[in-house]
């Protein structure tokens, strides 16, 4: 492998970090790591001997789009970890002891079949391995868990009070909680 020279880099940064710049920033990412992403890119390129690659836009482009890419899932990834870290509200014992409760009324006041789709979804089951435990189709259980949210939704409006309402978020936050 041939080491690129120095005007050899400049000829490639020149030609390229703009068009990569563009290709960053057009596709929504941050004016510094869009820098920074067309940086590695252009290093990518340099680590290769310059006399093997025949097209070196369309093969900076191909590694733009790896590094775009990557840079999503860290992201994403990052973002995650982030929201994940926030504090939920600091409810007391007392606290969650009423929201149990009233999570296991409303759950007395479902159908079974509703009341048993609905935990069951609340445990992480696919809504195939629902159906085939309750011995039900499909269709069956997509309408029994619709009803359930519906009905879940109209007993929390019916028994809503002033400072504390419950939704079906916190139904199903409570069940696997709790």
């Amino acid at each position: 492998m041939t080491k690129p020279t120095t005007s050899t880099i400049a000829a490639l940064v020149n030609a390229h970090a703009d068009a990569l710049n563009r290709f960053f920033r057009s596709s929504g990412v941050p004016y510094a790591d869009a820098q920074d992403l067309a940086q590695e890119t252009l290093q990518t390129l340099l680590e290769r001997d310059p006399a093997t690659i025949e097209k070196p836009r369309a093969f900076l482009m191909g590694i733009a789009r790896k590094k775009l890419l990557q840079f999503r899932t860290r992201t994403r990834t990052s973002e995650e970890f982030r929201s994940s870290q926030t504090p939920h509200a600091v409810t007391s014992p007392s606290q969650r002891m009423d929201r149990r409760l009233r999570v296991q009324i409303l759950l007395q006041r479902l159908d079974e079949e509703e009341r048993t789709a609905f935990l069951l979804r609340c445990e992480g089951l696919a809504l195939e391995e629902i159906a085939e435990q309750m011995e039900l189709s499909l269709a069956t259980i997509k309408r029994r868990l619709a009803e359930a949210r519906r009905h879940i939704e109209e007993l929390t409006r019916q028994l809503e009070e002033r400072d504390n309402p419950l939704s079906v978020e916190d139904v199903e936050d409570s069940y696997r909680r709790d």
